[in-house]
């Protein structure tokens, strides 16, 4: 995309969600007409009714004015638990219509609390301290009732929600934000992120920051700017919420302390390809709102002219990053999931799998263009930049060679295979094709492993001395999973190999293995181990030892530990909530989290966006093709220390070490 794409919302003509601040009632049609003269492509849908509710009628009043529609602002009083079956309804009704007009990009659910109408909040806004935030109990109410509001949405309309965060709301400040996001599903619910909103109840904070902040979450941008001069005298002068904004707190673009060419480079920099909806709050008194739009709009062009410039050199680079997948199975869902809801960066164009109505249903859920009848389709498309290799662990190692003979940047699950002249030749076709190539070895994107890395990396706990890793599995998978997996060092473990290699920053040179059948002898039966401890010694002189078993009958048991000379840091496991029940017999709190889907969700979704940002940015992926090679040379090794009782030099199994 060449240019910025410019929306403007109804209320910037008065048509304010607050009964104690609409302005003079202008009807749709003129505002529409105005909207359009004044430079703008799309809309949002206003207060119910104020534009027709009958689908065909809204379709040919945005289409007679070459307008998109992009969202519609839904009010809940999620606080109390007793509003969350209206608010459902509401915006069930509100998305219903969305998407029966809905065009390119779709329109966003905008859910927000019910601003201003809670005394203490509005009478403060813009000087919130934590005091009058809300409760642990309080925010698992509120959290509750916009997940219940997002996912019914999503399941019944295809639509996403996006929240907006708000002064005279319960999410006003930065760390109310982030505590709201913290407690949401980020599958289902993103943040429209209004700067106006932000600088206000952030005190006078940085955009840029705040934007940074929340980059992962935030889907929409409302550009609003604030009037440092008047938020001063709000604050000193205790202002509630209405008396800012009559004031003019919410100034005109470019009249106040929001910084919108960073804004606008930080779009370009982190691709942000969706629209900026203009929201003005033009109250009684503050000029016409036409003049106004007018302003708002001709100061964005004059200084986004750097921001087209910059999107035109890069153009293949700055449009979404096209995508094909093979395969529909479990993480195929996950991935095509994260393509279709959380990354704007990137578009799911078509998809195959060998079972064509798994991949039919996946096309729907997600929106996905196309069912491709084979690999081979997606590879000769050429309307498709990337493909996400998510078949079965047989097929990988020759879809990594045929894909980089099409000349399509490459992202493939673990392991490339278990052979490792498969992998060489397969890792040779991407060097000699110059494509990009990641492995889906995803812990290496979990926060709490990233921050383990970081502070080896860091030196904050000195130099490194021993590393334990827990991975303990709830239960095993089935026989049959077994039997064609390769066996626990090529399957479970290589993930542990990766990341001892990741958070040490060295490389393995020796593997003793002691393992056995604990848990199930049939597992025996089939020619694997599902108990092991693994010995690792590094070249740098660490010893690691890996813990693993196919079944802890508590959960998925996923800790690390590293010593250092300065200190040591540890990760625990994760949980569904943080309650902990003390009773006269025990103190205690529920089990862990108990499928690998749950406890990495979010790693998921990081790898992706590393993923498709290499893409964008030509730069290497952060899970190499040799990062990939590695762990098998290291299962390779475990095995046949096991097999033969004894230490194995990783440079018996395959010249690894020598490659890196």
């Amino acid at each position: 995309m060449g240019s910025l794409r410019v929306g403007n919302a109804p209320c910037s003509w008065g048509t304010l969600e607050f009964e104690g601040a609409k302005g003079e009632q202008i009807g749709f049609a003129r505002m529409l007409d105005e909207l359009a003269a004044t430079g703008y492509t799309g809309t949002e849908l206003g207060d119910w009714g104020y534009m027709p509710t009958d689908p065909e009628a809204l379709r040919s009043e945005l289409q007679s004015r070459g307008l998109t529609m992009l969202g519609a602002f839904v009010p809940v009083a999620l606080k109390d638990p007793a509003a969350h079956p209206a608010g459902v309804e509401h915006a069930l009704r509100v998305a219903r219509l969305l998407a029966a007009v809905a065009t390119e990009p779709a329109p966003y659910l905008v859910l927000a609390d019910n601003n201003g109408t809670v005394p203490e909040r509005t009478r403060n806004a813009g000087r919130i301290t934590p005091q009058m935030g809300l409760s642990t109990e309080e925010w698992r109410v509120f959290a509750a009732g916009a997940n219940l509001v997002a996912r019914t949405v999503l399941r019944e309309t295809g639509l996403r929600t996006v929240f907006h965060h708000h002064c005279a709301g319960y999410v006003e400040t930065p760390d109310e934000i982030a505590k709201f996001l913290d407690a949401t599903d980020p599958e289902a619910i993103g943040l429209v992120f209004d700067t106006g909103h932000y600088c206000y109840g952030s005190g006078g904070g940085d955009v840029i920051e705040g934007l940074k902040r929340f980059r992962q979450r935030v889907w929409y941008l409302h550009f609003k700017d604030c009037q440092p001069e008047v938020a001063a005298r709000a604050r000193a002068e205790q202002w509630d919420y209405f008396q800012a904004l009559r004031h003019g707190v919410f100034c005109e673009l470019g009249k106040g302390c929001v910084d919108f060419q960073s804004v606008l480079r930080w779009m370009r920099d982190t691709g942000y390809g969706g629209y900026a909806l203009v929201e003005q709050d033009v109250l009684p008194g503050m000029g016409t709102p036409e003049a106004s739009a007018r302003h708002n709009r001709e100061y964005l062009r004059s200084i986004e002219s750097n921001y087209s410039a910059a999107r035109s050199r890069g153009a293949a680079a700055a449009r979404p990053v096209r995508v094909g997948i093979i395969g529909a199975g479990r993480i195929g869902k996950v991935h095509a999931g994260t393509l279709a809801h959380r990354l704007p960066e990137a578009v799911p164009v078509a998809i195959m799998d060998t079972n064509m109505e798994a991949a039919r249903s996946l096309a729907d859920s997600f929106r996905i263009g196309r069912v491709a009848g084979s690999a081979a389709e997606i590879l000769a498309a050429p309307d498709i930049d990337a493909v996400l290799i998510c078949s079965s662990t047989a097929t990988h190692a020759g879809l990594v060679e045929q894909a980089a003979q099409a000349g399509k940047h490459i992202f493939c699950e673990k392991p490339i295979d278990h052979s490792l002249d498969k992998i060489d030749r397969a890792l040779e076709a991407v060097a000699k094709a110059g494509v990009k190539l990641q492995v889906g070895f995803n812990r290496r994107f979990d926060a709490n492993f990233a921050r383990v890395r970081r502070a080896v990396e860091s030196g904050e706990i000195g130099t490194p001395h021993l590393l334990h890793i827990v991975s303990r599995d709830p239960a095993p998978p089935p026989i049959a999973y077994i039997e064609t997996s390769g066996g626990i060092f090529l399957d479970m473990t290589i993930h542990d190999f990766d990341m001892a290699r990741f958070l040490i920053g060295d490389e393995v040179e020796e593997i003793y293995t002691a393992a056995a059948v604990r848990v199930d002898p049939a597992i025996g039966k089939a020619g694997d181990l599902d108990t092991a401890v693994i010995v690792l010694r590094f070249r740098n002189s660490v010893i690691a030892t890996i813990d693993n078993s196919r079944k802890a009958v508590y959960g998925y048991d996923q800790r690390v530990e590293i010593l250092g000379s300065e200190g040591s840091i540890a990760t625990g496991n994760c949980y569904p909530n943080e309650a902990v029940i003390s009773t006269a017999s025990s103190v205690r709190k529920d089990l862990p989290l108990n499928f690998f889907m749950e406890r990495y969700a979010e790693s998921f979704a990081n790898e992706l966006r590393a993923f498709v940002q290499a893409v964008r940015e030509d730069k290497e992926t952060p899970v190499t093709g040799m990062d990939g090679r590695i762990p098998v040379v290291m299962a390779l090794a475990a095995r046949r220390s096991y097999d033969e009782h004894r230490p194995v030099r990783l440079e018996e199994i395959g010249a690894a070490v020598a490659r890196v």
